[in-house]
């Protein structure tokens, strides 16, 4: 099963995820890595788990290691790569917010 699979998202939470999988797929060839971890979790996902941050956004982003850290975290050394997540997001309404080193949500504009 795939790091960035998609099939338990719908609506606002799966475009986000689509618009990320594209942006990444632009920038490096090859499935993206989630760094063993599911990379995209609903907010329902997120508190099952029994999680406390991000719980009010549209999507949940667990970049553990994977290749959306250097996207979701700006101290990864890679302002370019935060910037084009901020861009990519932004241009379908949306923002981000890293909630802990290693996963961020989403929120509409």
């Amino acid at each position: 099963m795939s790091d960035f699979r998609m099939d338990h998202l719908s609506g606002e939470a799966l475009k986000i995820a689509q618009k990320i999988r594209e942006m990444i797929h632009e920038d490096k060839d090859g499935e993206p890595y989630g760094g063993g971890c599911q990379a995209f979790y609903t907010p329902e996902e997120w508190r099952e788990r029994g999680e406390e941050y991000g719980l009010d956004s549209v999507l949940i982003l667990c970049h553990d290691g994977g290749d959306l850290s250097v996207y979701c975290n700006p101290y990864e050394n890679n302002a370019y790569s935060y910037m084009r997540l901020t861009e990519s997001l932004r241009e379908i309404g949306y923002w981000f917010e890293p909630c802990t080193a290693w996963y961020t949500a989403v929120y509409p504009l």
